[in-house]
């Protein structure tokens, strides 16, 4: 009888240590099959170590954290090497000509020989030119003081005093050249460039 009674007891408490494993492993099956929520997550309990590195995207963070994350513009880079030249354009197309300009351009020269008192008369071009511009140098001596009071265009038919001929209209410059020492002494003179051209 008293051994039934050991084994009687070996058998009940052989019973009750299943009977604890069953439970909890029955529990341990429903914890780690249940679904864990930030219901059950404490908050401010999770942190970097929590989290496997290099898995979190900006699509995790909200548009003010990735805001933050960009710095600010840094200074531009040096400037890169020149591209490649490109081809040719086409030919464009031809314009229209203009007008002739000035052909067989000359200088006729007029010399003025030196005078006490004033001079005056005309630097012109040949018949078949016209004139388009003029310069001129002019002088005293012996104490002349040569000034030009006038040097106008042609605008009509001047009767030349010197050639004693008609000047053309257009081919030269008339002049006035006066002695302007005081009291009169020396003499006043000079020459005359004028700019012919038959165009």
């Amino acid at each position: 009888m008293k051994l039934t009674t050991k084994s009687s007891s070996l058998s009940v408490l052989g019973l009750a240590v299943v009977a604890i494993l069953l439970v909890v492993a029955g529990t341990g099956g429903a914890v780690a099959g249940a679904m864990i929520t930030g219901k059950q997550i404490k908050d401010g309990s999770v942190t970097t170590k929590d989290i496997r590195n290099k898995t979190l995207r900006t699509a995790d963070l909200s548009p003010a954290a990735v805001k933050a994350l960009s710095g600010r513009t840094g200074p531009a880079g040096p400037a890169g090497p020149a591209g490649p030249a490109g081809t040719t354009g086409p030919i464009g197309a031809t314009g229209a000509r203009g007008e002739d300009g000035m052909a067989d351009l000359v200088i006729r020269v007029t010399r003025v020989p030196q005078s006490s008192s004033a001079s005056y008369g005309f630097a012109t071009c040949h018949d078949d030119e016209r004139a388009v511009d003029v310069g001129y140098q002019i002088s005293g001596q012996n104490g002349g003081v040569a000034s030009l009071e006038g040097l106008f265009p042609v605008q009509d038919t001047y009767s030349d005093p010197v050639a004693d001929q008609p000047v053309s209209l257009g081919s030269g410059y008339g002049y006035y050249l006066y002695n302007r020492s005081q009291p009169t002494a020396g003499t006043v003179g000079g020459t005359f460039y004028v700019k012919c051209t038959k165009g």
